[in-house]
């Protein structure tokens, strides 16, 4: 039996528009909406739930002086989710975990930087799981990542076009509105002290159609997260850098002390030549040179770079 050429062409374009047809169909129905056209989702990790489960607190300890060595070893993590998020896999873990180590790197008084796996830490672990983590890892301070994001995804006006299948293809029924808050925390182990903190957060709104729509705003939902990484980043070096003044100007917030060979244990040379400290100064500093580190202390002395 022979097929003319235009009932072939009708089959092809019937079959073309079937195929379209099922693709709109799987691709609109990947997020349920309530009877207000409406869909909320959020991910989130608690730092104060993971350091003080059940709002437990160790007794002390937090007021304990830090005794930092420079340059420190520092561990980078983020802390667990109470339960498994899509958006924010492994994967997109370990690339803002990247950033916030590309942001430390350029920092003298950070020696060494490890990432820790996010399978080290446990929910609610605690200061005590903290501990073990940074003995295995053999680090200091460790930096504890944790977020919140909440993504709003509601129909607009135009979705009334979804009735047809061009109308859900092309039209954009609906918007997307994602606030995303990023913090980073660092903290001197031993002590359970918070030495210094920073935040970043970022705001979408955006508008598509139900095509993919569950992939757009998972696209949506990262592209937030990086941004307020972004911004997290920025503003932890401006906290580093406040934290190193406080300390070069006497604050008790940690007592240092600087591993030979540490190129920030330096002093500034006067023009007279005496180098603007005392005798009795200049005789500790050089007994220090014949030990492992130099002692510095928070109140650190005039002139001395940390």
């Amino acid at each position: 039996m022979s097929i003319n050429k235009n009932t072939l062409h009708r089959l092809i374009k019937i079959s073309i528009f079937s195929t379209i047809i099922t693709i709109a169909l799987i691709g609109c129905s990947t997020i349920p909406m309530d009877n207000a056209g409406k869909h909320k989702s959020s991910s989130s990790s608690s730092l104060v739930s993971y350091l003080y489960p059940n709002g437990e607190r160790p007794p002390g300890l937090a007021l304990d002086i830090p005794q930092l060595t420079v340059p420190v070893r520092l561990g980078i993590a983020f802390v667990p989710n109470a339960r498994d998020s899509s958006v924010l896999s492994h994967a997109v873990k370990n690339r803002l975990l990247r950033k916030v180590k590309r942001a430390f790197k350029h920092h003298t008084v950070v020696r060494e930087i490890r990432l820790i796996p996010t399978s080290s830490l446990t929910h609610q672990g605690g200061f005590s799981e903290l501990r073990r983590v940074a003995i295995r890892y053999n680090v200091d301070l460790v930096a504890l990542v944790s977020h919140n994001q909440v993504r709003n995804i509601s129909n607009n006006a135009l979705s009334i076009s979804y009735l047809t299948i061009v109308g859900a293809l092309i039209l954009p029924g609906n918007n997307h509105r994602i606030s995303t808050f990023v913090d980073t925390a660092v903290f001197d182990v031993d002590s359970a002290k918070l030495l210094f903190r920073a935040a970043g957060k970022d705001r979408i709104r955006r508008q598509s159609s139900a095509f993919a729509l569950a992939e757009k705003n998972q696209y949506l939902s990262q592209n937030s997260m990086n941004k307020a990484t972004v911004a997290m980043i920025s503003s932890l070096n401006t906290e580093l850098n406040k934290f190193r003044s406080r300390i070069r100007r006497g604050s008790n917030e940690a007592d240092v002390r600087y591993r030979r060979g540490y190129k920030g244990n330096r002093y500034r040379e006067s023009r007279s030549g005496g180098g603007g400290r005392s005798e009795r100064e200049n005789s500790r500093y050089k007994e220090s040179r014949n030990d492992s580190y130099t002692e510095g202390a928070g109140r650190s002395r005039e002139g001395q770079e940390y």
